[in-house]
């Protein structure tokens, strides 16, 4: 019911930062590749230090189900996880040690299993 823009200065609330990722969900036909999974990895850096400052977040997407509970789920593994089961691996993998984490690129869904007819 507020005011919309992508302009923080034009929003009822005060806000003192916006971060933005614009790629949509991987899906099996479009994966996300290194520097996309990189740039999640650095978005939830920011994300932790400033919860950690002691700084209300507020994250959003446009379904609410993928993108808005990766982001919160890897960094408070108590807030529930995405639908999507590569983004749930993302998360599980963002909580690792840099130098433990695995290569998920290119990050995608499981493929669908077929269905046997009968």
């Amino acid at each position: 019911g507020g005011n919309r823009s992508l302009d923080a200065t034009q929003l009822d609330a005060k806000v003192k930062k916006t971060l933005s990722f614009h790629k949509a969900d991987p899906t099996f036909g479009n994966a996300w590749d290194q520097a996309t999974i990189d740039t999640v990895y650095a978005l939830c850096d920011e994300l932790k230090a400033d919860l950690e400052a002691g700084k209300i977040l507020l994250i959003t997407c446009v379904g609410g189900k993928n993108r808005s509970r990766m982001f919160a789920y890897a960094i408070d593994p108590t807030q529930q996880p995405p639908d999507c089961l590569a983004m749930r691996k993302l998360c599980e993998a963002y909580r690792m040690a840099p130098e433990d984490r695995p290569n998920l690129a290119p990050l995608a869904p499981p493929a669908r299993e077929m269905r046997a007819r009968a």
